[in-house]
């Protein structure tokens, strides 16, 4: 099975001749919990597409499942260090309504340094 890796390098143009400063490859990409959440984005966004597509949605449907997709990126994000589904952490109610929240820790059009993905 091929895997797709995602390199983040950044180039210092301000030094002589130039330089590579940071690398980074993506460490949470074995996270099954991860995978389960983008997978439902992936299914779902398909699925809403084509009723879209085919205007067999109203508003209020429209707005319970865009927030349904928000709920299955924001837990792709936030529970990224959790290698297993398995994980009875997953199972509080407290540590769901975490994991569902906007992540904190990510700024859309920002570039993390290698020290904020370590975390």
């Amino acid at each position: 099975m091929l895997q797709r890796y995602q390199i983040v390098v950044l180039v210092d143009a301000g030094s002589q001749g130039g330089g590579i400063i940071g690398f980074n490859m993506n460490k949470w990409s074995s996270s099954e919990v991860l995978r389960f959440h983008l997978k439902e984005v992936q299914d779902d966004l398909t699925l809403l597409r084509a009723d879209l597509e085919n205007e067999e949605m109203d508003n209020v449907e429209l707005y319970i499942r865009i927030a349904h997709l928000y709920h299955h990126m924001n837990s792709a994000w936030n529970s990224r260090r959790y290698d297993s589904l398995d994980n009875p952490e997953l199972l509080l109610e407290q540590r769901f309504m975490e994991l569902s929240e906007f992540p904190k820790d990510l700024e859309p059009w920002g570039i993390p340094s290698d020290e904020e993905l370590e975390e």
